[in-house]
């Protein structure tokens, strides 16, 4: 049986082993061939491979004599192996399959956590909590621009000609001409999304209700919702970091 190379390079034992061990475990342990076929592939001779040989079975604490050292050694490294192994085998043996069970499992133990932090709204001058969701929930849907109207740049001639007195205090916005549309198409629509708005917009309230939607499969069943509020961090006596 030949095992991984990448799991006999780990070994603690196998950064003690002289170049030429290195080479001669590699053959024997990790492309399963004979002495033969070793003493050819590093241009070897057999003494030389028995020398190498010793010095391994030393590294490696195994007692014996002849054939006995190596098998010794081969049923240690398969032991070793099947304790390190991860379950299911390796990443490249990992279907779409057991990615998306995987992903339900995890959906399935953050879901408390998520509907602790957004499924209600604190309002002010409110006893107790409101929903945000539900025959009962405040949320409304939020139409965005795609593009912040500020970000603009006008020529002098550009702002003489468009000023009026009636648009003086808040130029611009009048003759704003970009076609809104729902936040949750803007977030199907990008892969990374960041929400500006003033305070009291409705950012916070919309990033709730887009981790509800989501934790309760009815947007992006694939995906699993995390929501961070940073300002737990900073208040944290701990000090924890966000990884």
């Amino acid at each position: 049986m030949s095992l991984p190379k990448d799991f006999l390079t780990q070994l603690e034992q196998y950064s003690e082993l002289s170049n030429r061990e290195k080479d001669a475990f590699l053959e024997i342990f990790g492309n399963g061939k004979s002495r033969v076929q070793v003493t050819q592939a590093l241009n070897i001779s057999d003494s030389n491979l028995s020398s190498c040989l010793t010095g391994i079975y030393k590294k490696f604490r195994i007692n014996g004599s002849g054939p006995v050292k190596e098998t010794r050694l081969r049923e240690y490294l398969e032991k070793q192996y099947s304790q390190h192994k991860p379950v299911g085998g390796s990443i490249d043996d990992i279907t779409e399959n057991d990615i998306d069970a995987l992903v339900q499992e995890i959906r399935t133990k953050v879901k408390p956590s998520i509907k602790e932090k957004c499924g209600t709204m604190r309002v002010l001058d409110m006893d107790q909590p409101i929903e945000l969701t539900g025959e009962r929930g405040i949320y409304t849907n939020v139409n965005i621009l795609e593009r912040t109207t500020e970000r603009r740049r006008l020529k002098i001639g550009e702002l003489v000609q468009k000023f009026d007195l009636e648009d003086f205090d808040h130029f611009g916005i009048n003759g704003a001409t970009q076609k809104r549309v729902l936040g949750l198409e803007a977030v199907q629509r990008h892969n990374k999304l960041m929400v500006l708005g003033k305070p009291g917009a409705g950012k916070t309230t919309f990033l709730k209700y887009l981790a509800m939607q989501c934790i309760e499969g009815k947007f992006l069943t694939n995906r699993v919702p995390l929501f961070i509020i940073l300002k737990d961090f900073a208040q944290d006596p701990k000090q924890l970091d966000v990884l």
